[in-house]
């Protein structure tokens, strides 16, 4: 260094050794300075440099000119970082910047590029060629090309050595000092086979000059002159050196394989070369279209150079032997010497069988035999096996091996093994090219191959059995004639040669391109289709391959919208960091958050490796049995998982040697346990390595102790790479997988038979069939969220919800046509608002299943439920009230029921009050029948839909809504009911319809329903099972005054034509006869028939009106309800709810209260008067209402009992009987004694014996009871009056004897006479009159007539038997015309009283008008037929009409 001032110091002249040397001045004199820099410069020359700088802020310098070149001197790997580094010092110096550390970082860094140079030129060994290989002799014009021409492409065949060669000519070239010489291989065999050739050769070290790169293992250092390794090693060395500065020449060997690795090189290398001028490129093949090559990496429109290299140096023969050869063929084949003789049933074992005959006989040479897969490598094993052919001695065994890629490490040793006699070697396509099988002086080619080919269709990795091509062709002949004359046999014909495709498709045409679209994202190389590929794979394989890479996460589609444009994703560049498969780093990444990484670790190397599973050909079932130790009933993954357990577990406690016989025993190849633990470690340095604190973290955690073994989470972390290979059981033995492609479980696998419903496969191929391979047992709940970016959401079906109280609708969630959720409820708001908000205000407000918890809809289909079990007979209440849908404005009305209100009335107030309002509006328009008073829905929507925001589209939503806005507005959503109807409009409703009526003592509750067609239309009368009877029918047909108008109207209109044409227009008719009316008094139809006759001067009597023909809103609906207010029936007419009840027992009689007042009229077993007074009439209380109730003593035949009757003339019935029966049980000696002493009692008796059931003694003690005691006065109802009837009766008792004596043995003696005339009566067509009057003559005398007829009736009886008698006499003298025409007359009153009995009788009913009219109508019947013997009463047929409106 200079001190102060401008001496060198003795240090800085004296350098041993180019180097950068920094010179500090203090002198301000730039010329000074000047000088001694050129004095320096002349000193260093090009072997130093030296910088001036100053101390001061004002200074020059200048840079000499072989910088460059000293730059140019160093390692090619380092160049840039220098020059990089020259240009920083540069503009440092421009910018008067200090750049004194920048500038010590150059001169250490170029003296360790220099030295090292230095260090590899002095490396390089002495170069020999073997003078035999083809290419040798090539050698000056394959340098001269390589010197000349950036890419030389050389055509090499098989035995050239070309592999071996060309490195040494590069090298001898000068190249590998500057840059390393990289040979590629597409095997991890070859690269390590030829590295130690190439190391044998120049007499080195495997790892010193000469050294090798492989997947995760790297024999090489940096005096490394030639480096062999795989292609994929040196694709993946792109990513940390993009120029591949570290190389100054690369072969690419093997190239017809085209590779999907070596076709990413080639097109790499093509945009890379313009860059590198001075890379050199060579390609290498044994068979290569040549032109094609050229023309990829031509150079200003000239194609590389080629240069063909002959390799063989004997020929080989070709044979053609078709397995389908016709017999003439065949025969002249076997006619050669040592040919086997012809068969017709060959198939391609026999074809190979006679092919090895046929070559044994001429010598012991070893064969090569191609076969497409394993299993025909076994049958053709087990075929040959042990079989004796042509020179074959008990010394000398023709030997049989297997060679296929899955063999174990020591199966696979046979084959390279030396063995003195022949040796037939059965291989797969694995032994085509690179793998070179010693001593093969003979060929068998079938001709077939498993070829690995994707189907962007169905998304699947298929291994079909396909015709190879040409070039494969040639490169199996190649395999003879290496060591003598070769044969190659062709079990197929020329034809069919000739006819093949030239080259095997390249794999990126035939692959999932996911990988490599990743890593030229990764890149930034552009899109994958404008990548420069020597053979662009198919637009659908590139598709897939950005399929697979969304599929995984790894790509999104750019913000620009275009479907083609992607962009890489945090998980895709964080996948791309790792250099393994993207659906096993995508695993990897899964699994970290999971927490299962350690697990899934170790499954996901298996996967990248080989199973270490051996399965041999004959012990197949010991290898199965061993192998199931390991085996997880719902997982292959975790059979994987249990042998790696296994494997760590022995390994800590068995020595190497015993370790390997564990894995002997149990099937199970040690090398591939040796590697799959290699692959482990390098996937844990990866994560260590990748600069990603998570994934460092991950890599950080214990193999064992971290372990959770949780096994949801491990698959879920699995099924992040295969989401493509998901299936579920569609069918007994079949499985649906993506896009509907129909798989089955491999043969192998541990859930083969277990059959899961859901499954994941780590792979999916096809052979005979499509199989998933390595499969787990899954949930579908789990796939959702792994593959959200993926699945197909499908919503349909919009409907309110009333259990969530919200609008919902149903979502299918589905992934490639795999239905992982077929129907599930979410909110429907999130997938379309505005529609959501629509049903929301339709259901929730307008239909109030907010308020109520349930839809209109759905209320109506609770009604109709509960109203078909009704019908059924299950139940015999239907809930009032339920409205139509036709009604517009129905759904604000399901509020009768307060089991409805189960919804969310408490968040919304707002909505009782609205329901109060437009109750209001109903009731008014269900009075008056307008239509036009209640909104309709469109009408409430809208009042709604102006006050809530757009935004609020669910419950949640309009509830805070609501919460906030109400505070400052509290009518928000409050309907007033001015809106709707006027002051005017309620006032005349509440006139014309009442709210009750009164009906006697009861004040009964209405009710008003607008709603035709249903059984609560127009005005309802609500009344209790007790007060039913209480029900005046007259007051019934007026109805209420404000439909009076239009009932007379319809009434009117109802009248037979020959009537109604008098009252015509009937409107005009009925409101005439109104205004005379007294609404309420009397029966309507005797009111209108009576008004009616005096208009028209026509008889119109009340039967002429057909109250059929009235619609249901003119006639009260009387509903009848229990004391609890629950309803038991409803009907239009009393009588069929007298019938209905009457099943129940719930007529007649009145049910007992709860109170203490009520309960004493419901005791029984009496026989004498203890009890209290009797009064008429109480009040009770059934169903909030107070109604009359009346009293009585009931005849229970042996005593007697106290009961509450529903009416006053049923009462009065019950209790005369009653005290009948408590009178004959306290004077029963008394008048039994008088009845039994009767005169002529047993003449009675004998006479009456024809009346079948009657028990005169009995019925004469009643009679006598009821005439000597009761009649003719009031009953008693208290004690002391009881008392003295009885002593009234005692003195009346022999008055009534001698009324008996006079009355009843005349009234039989008469009866037998009249029956005996009436059977004796017989003419042509009397029988209709005869049968009539027999009918007549039993109905009065019945076996209780004694007892049920009233005395003044029953002395009336001897004188209806006279007229009886009379009609007889006019029979005899011919008056039956006559007789005819007088029942024609008396028929029409005595059938509609024959009707009513009848249905009295089934209701148990009794009237007193109806026993009434029927005495009439006997009085009646003697008026017309005998009409002199005179009436008891007046009787005609208006008085007939008269009481018959009377009647019940």
């Amino acid at each position: 260094m200079l001190a102060h001032g401008s001496r060198l110091s003795s240090t800085e002249t004296r350098a041993p050794r180019p180097q950068v040397s920094v010179i500090r001045c203090r002198s301000e004199d730039a010329a000074e300075n000047n000088e001694r820099l050129q004095l320096l410069s002349a000193r260093y020359g090009r072997r130093g440099l030296a910088f001036l700088v100053f101390g001061f802020s004002n200074f020059s310098m200048s840079i000499p000119a072989n910088i460059e070149k000293q730059i140019s001197s160093a390692m090619r790997a380092d160049q840039f970082e220098l020059r990089r580094l020259l240009r920083s010092i540069r503009n440092a110096e421009n910018a008067k910047k200090p750049f004194d550390k920048n500038l010590d970082k150059l001169n250490a860094m170029l003296d360790r590029s220099l030295q090292l140079r230095e260090r590899r030129a002095s490396t390089v060994p002495k170069i020999t060629y073997p003078e035999d290989l083809p290419v040798v002799g090539r050698r000056d014009e394959i340098a001269a090309t390589i010197r000349d021409h950036q890419v030389i492409v050389v055509c090499g065949e098989t035995g050239s050595g070309k592999s071996t060669q060309l490195p040494k000519i590069a090298l001898e070239l000068g190249r590998g000092i500057g840059g390393v010489i990289g040979h590629t291989q597409p095997r991890r065999i070859a690269a390590r086979s030829i590295a130690t050739r190439l190391a044998e050769e120049l007499h080195c070290e495997v790892g010193k000059q000469v050294g090798y790169s492989i997947r995760f293992n790297n024999a090489s250092g940096p005096e490394t002159l030639i480096r062999l390794m795989t292609d994929g090693i040196m694709l993946a060395e792109t990513q940390s050196d993009p120029f591949l500065d570290q190389y100054d020449t690369i072969i690419i060997d093997e190239a017809h394989e085209r590779s999907l690795n070596i076709d990413f090189l080639m097109g790499y290398l093509k945009r890379l070369l313009p860059k590198r001028k001075d890379l050199r490129l060579i390609i290498t093949s044994a068979t290569i279209d040549a032109d094609r090559f050229a023309e990829h990496f031509s150079s200003n429109g000239q194609p590389a150079p080629v240069i063909l290299v002959e390799g063989r140096t004997y020929p080989v023969e070709v044979r053609y032997q078709p397995l389908d050869s016709d017999s003439e063929d065949r025969n002249a084949a076997a006619k050669k010497p040592g040919a086997p003789p012809a068969r017709d049933d060959r198939d391609w074992l026999d074809g190979v069988a006679d092919a090895i005959e046929e070559l044994a006989i001429k010598d012991n040479g070893h064969i090569l035999v191609f076969l497409p897969t394993e299993r025909d490598i076994r049958e053709a094993d087990k075929r040959l096996g042990g079989r004796m052919f042509a020179g074959d001695s008990p010394q000398h065994k023709t030997q049989v091996v297997p060679l296929f890629g899955r063999l174990s490490m020591a199966d696979q040793t046979k084959v390279f093994q030396p063995y003195q006699y022949r040796r037939i070697v059965l291989a797969t396509n694995v032994a085509e090219s690179s793998l070179t099988v010693p001593g093969i002086r003979y060929v068998i080619d079938t001709g077939t191959a498993r070829i690995s080919r994707y189907s962007a269709r169905s998304r699947m990795q298929r291994l079909p059995v396909e015709a190879v091509s040409q070039a494969s062709a040639r490169q199996r002949a190649g395999r003879c004639g290496r060591l003598g004359p070769g044969i190659c046999i062709r079990l197929y014909s020329e034809e069919d040669f000739n006819g093949r495709e030239a080259f095997t498709a390249p794999e990126i045409q035939r692959t999932n391109l996911a990988a490599v679209i990743l890593r030229t994202m990764n890149l930034k190389l552009g899109r994958l289709d404008e990548f420069p590929f020597l053979d662009p794979p198919k637009p659908t394989s590139v598709r897939e391959g950005y399929k697979t890479l969304e599929e995984l996460g790894a790509i999104e589609s750019a913000q620009s919208g275009d479907q083609d444009d992607y962009v890489m994703t945090k998980i895709g560049r964080q996948m791309a960091g790792l250099p393994v498969d993207p659906r096993i780093s995508r695993m990897i990444l899964a699994a970290i958050d999971e927490h299962a990484v350690m697990e899934v670790l170790v499954i996901a190397s298996v996967l990248e490796a080989q199973d270490p599973r051996d399965r041999p050909m004959d012990k197949q079932q010991a290898a199965d049995e061993a192998h199931k130790q390991f085996v997880h009933e719902d997982s292959d993954f975790l059979t994987l998982l249990n042998l790696w357990d296994a494997w760590h577990a022995n390994k800590k406690k068995l020595s190497g040697g015993l370790l390997k016989k564990w894995c002997k025993q149990n099937f199970l190849s040690w090398m591939r346990l040796r590697e799959w633990v290699d692959v482990h470690r390098q996937l844990k340095d990866l994560l260590a390595s990748s600069g990603d604190k998570a994934l460092e973290k991950a890599a950080a955690l214990h193999p064992v102790h971290d372990r959770k073994n949780d096994f949801a989470a491990i698959h879920r972390s699995l099924m992040t790479g295969l989401l493509a290979n998901l299936a579920y059981k569609s069918s007994e033995r079949e499985f649906t997988g993506a896009g509907g492609n129909k798989l089955a479980l491999w043969p192998g696998s541990a859930l083969a038979k277990a059959s899961p419903k859901w499954f994941v496969a780590a792979e999916l191929i096809e052979t005979s069939q499509r199989f998933g391979r390595t499969i787990a047992r899954i949930q579908p709940e789990w796939i959702e969220r792994l593959a959200d970016h993926l699945v197909k959401r499908e919503y349909s079906e919009p409907h309110w919800d009333s259990k969530a109280g919200n609008v919902m609708c149903f979502e299918k969630v589905s992934l490639w046509g795999l239905p992982i959720v077929p129907r599930r409820k979410t909110t429907f708001a999130k997938v379309d608002p505005a529609k959501a908000r629509e049903l929301l205000i339709q259901f929730g407000l307008v239909e109030l299943a907010l308020l109520y918890g349930k839809t209109e809809d759905e209320r109506e289909s609770d009604y109709a439920e509960e109203e078909n079990v009704l019908r059924g007979g299950q139940r015999s209440r239907i809930t009032p009230g339920i409205t139509s849908r036709a009604d517009p404005g129905s759904a604000a009305f399901r509020t009768d029921s307060p089991a409805l209100k189960n919804g969310w009335g408490k968040d919304f107030p707002f909505l009782e009050h609205n329901v109060d309002v437009l109750r209001q509006v109903k009731d008014l328009q269900a009075r008056t029948r307008r239509h036009d008073l209640l909104p309709t829905e469109d009408v409430l929507f809208d009042l709604y839909d102006r006050q809530i925001p757009a935004d609020v589209a669910d419950r949640d939503r309009l509830k805070r809504w609501y919460q906030r806005t109400s505070k400052t507005n509290p009518g928000l959503l409050r309907f007033d009911v001015d809106y709707f109807t006027s002051e005017t409009q309620r006032d005349d409703g509440n006139a014309d319809f009442p709210a009750s009526i009164s009906m006697g003592a009861l004040e009964l509750k209405l009710s008003y329903q607008l709603d035709p067609g249903r059984d609560a239309d127009g005005v309802t009368i609500t009344v209790p099972i007790e007060g039913l009877s209480q029900l005046d029918q007259n007051r019934l047909t007026w109805l209420v005054p404000g439909l009076i108008e239009q009932k007379v109207t319809e009434l009117i209109r109802s009248l037979p034509k020959d009537l109604r044409r008098n009252f015509v227009p009937a409107p005009d008719t009925a409101r005439q006869i109104l205004a005379g009316f007294e609404f309420g008094k009397g029966n309507l139809l005797s009111v209108m028939a009576n008004a009616l006759s005096e208009i028209s001067g026509e008889s119109v009597r009340p039967e002429s009106f057909n109250q059929s023909a009235l619609t249901d809103h003119l006639r009260f609906n009387i509903r009848v309800i229990d004391n609890a207010g629950k309803q038991v029936a409803e009907n239009r007419d009393i009588d069929p709810l007298r019938q209905s009840l009457l099943k129940t027992s719930k007529v007649d009689a009145v049910s007992a209260g709860e109170s203490p007042e009520e309960k004493q009229w419901h005791r029984t077993g009496f026989k004498a008067w203890n009890f209290a007074d009797v009064p008429v009439s109480i009040s009770i209380k059934r169903a909030g209402m107070q109604i009359q109730s009346f009293p009585a003593i009931r005849d229970d035949t042996n005593s007697v009992a106290l009961t509450l009757c529903q009416t006053a003339t049923a009462a009065q019935a019950v209790h005369r009987r009653g005290l009948r029966r408590l009178i004959l049980l306290v004077e029963e000696q008394r008048i039994r004694r008088q009845v039994e002493h009767l005169p002529e009692l047993n003449q009675i008796r004998m006479l009456a014996a024809k009346i079948r059931g009657l028990d005169v003694a009995s019925q004469l003690q009643l009679l006598m009871v009821d005439r000597a005691y009761l009649s003719p006065k009031e009953t008693p109802r208290t004690q002391s009056e009881f008392e003295q009837f009885l002593t009234d009766g005692h003195k009346r008792v022999g008055v009534v004897v001698q009324e008996f004596v006079q009355l009843l043995p005349g009234l039989f003696k008469y009866y037998h006479e009249t029956q005996r005339i009436l059977d004796a009566t017989n003419g042509p067509g009397w029988d209709p009159i005869v049968n009539g009057m027999k009918r007549q003559l039993n109905e009065l005398m019945h076996p209780n007539f004694l007892a049920e007829t009233p005395w003044p009736w029953l002395i009336q009886i001897q004188r209806y038997m006279t007229c009886m008698r009379r009609r007889v006499d006019r029979l005899n003298s011919g008056g039956v015309n006559n007789e005819r025409l007088l029942e024609q007359d008396f028929a029409r009153y005595a059938l509609r009283c024959h009707q009513r009995r009848q249905e009295h009788a089934r209701q148990k009913f009794s009237d007193p008008m109806l026993d009434h009219y029927r005495w009439m109508l006997e009085e009646f019947r003697v008026s017309l037929f005998a009409a002199k013997l005179g009436t008891a009463i007046k009787v005609s047929g208006p008085k007939l009409d008269e009481q018959w409106q009377r009647v019940s």
